[in-house]
């Protein structure tokens, strides 16, 4: 079961990824209640819908190295050219 306690960091890694449908819909509400009760979030996803539906801001890393910090779309945007 998935804690809903507030915290001040929440590390969320690939939360959804390889989750089939039924369970994605299922844990999303539980999931954006945790980001929504936390301090900082760190959400890290190659899913960019989830992307948008979480970020208010986004870094792009290149081998380590970040190449984008700012808004979503933009982040998104470039996120598929590098």
């Amino acid at each position: 079961m998935i804690s809903c306690r507030p915290c001040d960091i929440l590390i969320l890694d690939e939360v959804f990824d390889g989750a089939d449908a039924f369970f994605r819909e299922k844990i999303s509400s539980r999931i954006l209640k945790m980001i929504e009760s936390s301090g900082a979030v760190l959400f890290v996803s190659h899913g960019m819908e989830q992307v948008r539906r979480v970020c208010n801001r986004v870094l792009v890393l290149k081998e380590g190295a970040v190449v984008f910090d700012g808004d979503v779309e933009t982040g998104i945007k470039l996120y598929g050219t590098v």
